[in-house]
């Protein structure tokens, strides 16, 4: 009788002793002194990253996988055309996501084949169906309308692939610039036409990042910086659609005025519990927002271990038993390199005592940290 109790008492306590403290985190460098990583993991539990190498202005993009014996596989260039890539502001980086059965999808700014910096800045794309073990040829995916601002892309399991990014009609300011996606339904084969999403008049920061997420479940989440009132209001706005990407609702999730733009990125993860979190900057802090599976407004917000320091470039991985990541880049700016730091919540989104570790080392210049659920915790790649 009295071990039926102890066995029962055990299994009731155990789930709480089990989220009693964070899980591991584990640091990494970047694969050859590279920058702007960007990590994720597959459904085998291979982490994938994708980062950059070269200079700021041109570049290229490299991919590898960690392997079983954590040693990197060895990197396959991403882009076709060489050093069109682009560094400079950070923001402008690549992106990539997983789609159906494992297949990766990549976008980032560069500049037109010829080179010429007077051509407008396109958004280029490439896939791969083998795991990362090839890519294909480079491609524009983007319209005609100026670019300056980083773009986003989100794949689902089922084939769809949305490629957004954000463009004004040249030298009318921000005001009039707009979000705009592209769709595919064939893993990124083929992509139906261009359209804008985004309300007219609003406007998008110019030199800004967005993000975007395929939630498994269906909908697509885009976080977004709008340049409204002339620019005096740099509002952190949601796009999210439920029926496919064919239509989206939009809101006003988290104002700031502040004339001028703060070169920011988001993140955004899917929580697996019906709820997917979001997270960017706000007058020099990380602001995270936990949102429905197809809400565009947060049901919760908290701030990232608020401090006087200044922060920038959050990332954020979500872990077992409802735990979640965030990290971001301190003191980090124009041409200004940071440290990393980071914070692990549990699933009522309170610290937990030992989850702040400080500094995790030097953040590169035109660089960030990027963030990873592991076996065995988190991994953050600087």
């Amino acid at each position: 009788m009295h071990a039926r109790c102890l066995s029962l008492l055990l299994s009731l306590l155990m789930p709480a002793a089990l989220f009693a403290e964070p899980a591991t985190v584990e640091v990494l460098s970047t694969p050859e002194q590279g920058i702007q990583p960007r990590a994720l993991v597959d459904g085998k539990g291979v982490l994938h990253l994708l980062w950059y190498a070269g200079s700021a202005k041109g570049g290229n993009l490299f991919h590898a996988t960690r392997q079983a014996d954590k040693t990197w596989s060895t990197p396959v260039k991403v882009n076709s055309i060489p050093d069109s890539a682009v560094a400079a502001g950070t923001i402008r980086g690549a992106q990539y996501a997983l789609g159906r059965d494992g297949c990766l999808h990549v976008i980032w700014n560069g500049y037109h084949e010829t080179g010429g910096k007077a051509d407008p800045m396109p958004l280029y794309y490439t896939r791969s169906v083998d795991g990362g073990l090839t890519f294909e040829p480079q491609r524009i995916i983007s319209g005609d309308w100026p670019m300056d601002g980083g773009g986003a892309v989100a794949a689902d399991a089922e084939g769809k692939v949305y490629a957004f990014w954000h463009a004004g009609r040249h030298g009318e300011g921000e005001g009039t610039r707009r979000i705009f996606v592209r769709m595919s339904e064939d893993d990124g084969k083929t992509f139906g036409d261009e359209r804008a999403i985004s309300p007219e008049g609003l406007g998008v920061c110019g030199c800004c990042a967005m993000q975007a997420l395929a939630v498994r479940s269906g909908p697509v989440h885009v976080l977004y910086r709008c340049a409204a009132n002339g620019g005096k209001n740099r509002d952190i706005c949601t796009l999210v659609s439920g029926d496919g990407g064919r239509t989206f609702n939009h809101a006003v999730v988290d104002p700031w005025k502040i004339n001028g733009c703060p070169m920011s990125s988001m993140s955004l993860v899917d929580l697996g519990n019906g709820k997917v979190a979001g997270a960017w900057e706000r007058q020099g802090q990380i602001i995270i927002g936990r949102f429905g599976i197809a809400s565009t407004t947060p049901e919760k917000f908290t701030t990232a271990m608020s401090s006087s320091t200044q922060r920038k470039h959050p990332v954020l991985a979500a872990g077992r038993n409802g735990a979640l990541l965030i990290a971001w880049a301190e003191d980090t700016g124009w041409n200004k390199g940071g440290t990393l730091a980071w914070q692990v919540l549990n699933r009522e989104w309170e610290s937990f005592p030992s989850s702040v570790l400080g500094s995790g080392g030097e953040v590169p210049v035109w660089s960030f940290g990027s963030a990873a659920s592991a076996a065995d915790g988190f991994v953050i790649v600087r």
